[in-house]
């Protein structure tokens, strides 16, 4: 197939989903490195970042080929991809190699950000699109280097522009919805541990997943069961953005209306449990990472359905030992040379939830013992970071220094937080 500038990319992975993609034609370089580092975007990192239910069309075509046409959208493309190259050769990269790599992560982000700020002060819907994209894209740079506080500003910055009015031509309003539902997901993965939400409302860019109606039809591959899961996970995170606590006590009508939401979401999850154990009696044999995955996700959405509404999660010591052997066999298929990026955050928090919800010794052991077990970094948690964590409170849970309740995971302004957010005061 011969490439153009209308055809950026070509996708084929297993047969099912997108997987490869074809590199935009882009403006030569005579920096060598940079030119690797955006490569290597559209190469790997790519992969890692597709986190939102059916956004293939804005990672393989909208994304190449604003990067062809906006110096700004290329510069902090070739940001992350030289960031994600440092993330990967963390402790392996000679000296030389790792300071041109942190020269071009400095100076593309530089050129980006020069370039973004006059058009933050002019109102135009085309505008809108860049500053988002951008926005996006650093807040993944800021979570592969490890500043989680700012990339938590950049998604909170990029959610509220979404959730502000603004009147866009009918042209554009596809784009900024394929922005606002990758927001949404990363809003899904910052909020999994914490009621006190940072996170502005965008379930106005909802749009209701197709297939529930009936439960008997298997799903055609496993990525379809999985985005349609990764839709319910979307909703769940959307009932915990429905208000902000800086207007008063949390009304109770509100928290009734969120209650029939989550009995609502409970009902569609069984209709996907059904579909996804009729599409499992077709698979056959062969047990792949994501086969494997979709089913530890899908015991913990179970077992997370049978909660009261907005109460914390009391698992027993053999369903956790269930979800740990899980864990353990999904991390033991990966290279545990390795680091880990990922944009969707599976099992970190599996084992964060395991911790929090059974107070029995050797269980919470266990769990921080497999957040040793590999490192990985998924969306705005760190495997390493989340196991001393754990292990300080245990520490103080067996000193006798706190209760066995659940830890101050975050996002939260305490020092004490695993992962501290502190939002820079509004103007």
């Amino acid at each position: 197939m011969a490439l153009n500038r209308k055809s950026t990319a070509l996708t084929l992975m297993n047969g099912q989903s997108a997987g490869i993609v074809l590199l935009p034609r882009l403006p030569p370089t005579k920096n060598i490195i940079e030119q690797h580092c955006l490569s290597h975007f559209f190469t790997y990192t790519l992969n890692e970042i597709d986190l939102s239910p059916g956004m293939s069309g804005f990672w393989l075509k909208t994304l190449p080929a604003l990067s062809q046409n906006e110096p700004l959208v290329r510069h902090a493309i070739t940001a992350l991809g030289a960031t994600h190259q440092l993330f990967l050769g963390h402790n392996s990269l000679k000296i030389n190699h790792e300071a041109q790599y942190q020269a071009v992560v400095t100076q593309q982000f530089t050129n980006s950000i020069s370039r973004l700020v006059p058009l933050m002060s002019q109102a135009k819907p085309e505008n809108t699109i860049l500053v988002l994209i951008c926005c996006l894209l650093f807040v993944f740079i800021e979570s592969l280097k490890g500043s989680q506080t700012e990339a938590l500003r950049h998604l909170t910055a990029g959610c509220r522009l979404l959730a502000s009015p603004h009147d866009l031509p009918p042209e554009l309003e596809g784009k900024v919805r394929e922005i606002a539902t990758v927001f949404r997901g990363l809003g899904a993965v910052a909020n999994m541990f914490n009621e006190d939400k940072i996170i502005p409302d965008l379930a106005s860019y909802a749009e209701l997943p197709r297939g529930y109606e009936d439960p008997t039809r298997p799903y055609k591959s496993l990525d379809e069961a999985e985005q349609a899961l990764a839709h319910l996970d979307l909703v769940l995170s959307d009932i915990h953005c429905t208000y902000d606590d800086s207007e008063g006590p949390f009304p109770e009508r509100l928290k009734e209306m969120n209650e029939e939401t989550f009995q609502a979401l409970g009902k569609r999850f069984r209709k996907w449990e059904a579909r996804f154990e009729t599409t499992l009696e077709s698979l056959g044999p062969p047990r792949s990472y994501k086969l494997l995955n979709l089913k530890l996700q899908r015991d913990l959405w179970a077992q997370m359905i049978k909660q009261p509404y907005g109460e914390e999660p009391v698992i027993g010591v053999e369903k956790c030992m269930s979800f740990m052997d899980q864990a353990e066999e999904l991390l033991e298929m990966t290279n545990p040379t390795q680091r880990v990026f990922t944009a969707n955050a599976d099992l970190i928090p599996v084992l964060v939830v395991v911790y929090g919800s059974c107070p029995v010794v050797d269980v919470r052991k266990r769990a921080i013992a497999l957040l040793r077990l590999r490192s990985r970094r998924e969306g705005f948690w760190d495997s390493y970071e989340a196991a001393d964590f754990l292990q300080l409170d245990l520490d103080k849970c067996l000193a006798g220094r706190k209760g066995t309740g659940w830890p101050a995971v975050g996002p939260s302004a305490a020092q004490g937080a695993l992962l501290v957010f502190r939002p820079k005061p509004r103007n």
